[in-house]
């Protein structure tokens, strides 16, 4: 008894995809992969676009703040841009500048009043155009707190550390940052294991690539023998 014509067309495929299974003629595994790259970096879209209505304004820098604007500078240029405002505030912390030019009393202290003076001036430095949105996302920190001796965790923190002092990850710079992110993953890491991963993605990317040609050529077959 004589197959149906779709069980001959499934037959068939299969019959293909163990011959690409078994091809030492595949797909380039190198451009396959950048194939397979550039769909998974593909942007997603999440939700429409919509505008934002309206105009808010906001003041000049004055000349009041050039100590501050100085060191706003001074920071962006020394470290690896983006930097969140909350790791400019600890950087201001290293050299504090003054937060008024003629009020020589008026250092930049770690205190919320001092950070919000700090996003002002950094929003105000933004819409100017001194600065681009870019530059704002073993150490001697300085700390910005005392742990609490009335928290339960307290004893555990100071057997651990000998310390009160409470330090945040935001105190350290972005190139510190970095560094003992590379350190942690190294420490952990199997490069070899790693690297033999990544060729057997281009090899398995090739196959995809190959399969995916396949099934598709016999879906089109498929649906022309249908239509006629």
């Amino acid at each position: 008894m004589q197959d149906a014509p779709h069980q001959q067309t499934a037959q068939s495929l299969i019959g293909d995809l163990r011959v690409i299974a078994h091809s030492q003629t595949r797909h380039n595994p190198c451009e396959a992969h950048l194939t397979l790259l550039e769909e998974r970096n593909k942007p997603r879209e999440i939700a429409e676009p919509f505008i934002i209505e309206g105009i808010k304004t906001r003041s000049e820098i004055s000349p009041a703040k050039k100590p501050m604007l100085d060191t706003l500078f001074q920071v962006l240029e020394d470290n690896i841009t983006p930097m969140t405002v909350r790791q400019i505030h600890y950087q201001f912390m290293n050299a504090p500048p003054l937060r008024h030019a003629s009020k020589p009393d008026s250092w930049y202290r770690n205190k919320l009043c001092d950070y919000k003076n700090l996003v002002d001036l950094v929003a105000r430095a933004r819409i100017a155009g001194l600065i681009s949105m870019q530059d704002i996302k073993r150490f001697n920190l300085v700390p910005n707190m005392e742990a609490k001796k009335s928290s339960s965790q307290y004893q555990k923190f100071y057997d651990r550390y000998g310390t009160d002092d409470v330090f945040e990850v935001e105190a350290l710079r972005p190139a510190q940052l970095q560094m003992l992110l590379k350190e942690a993953i190294d420490s952990v890491m199997d490069l070899d294991l790693f690297n033999h991963e990544r060729e057997q993605e281009k090899t398995d990317a090739a196959d995809i690539e190959a399969y995916r040609e396949t099934i598709l050529k016999y879906i089109r077959d498929y649906r022309n023998e249908e239509s006629n």
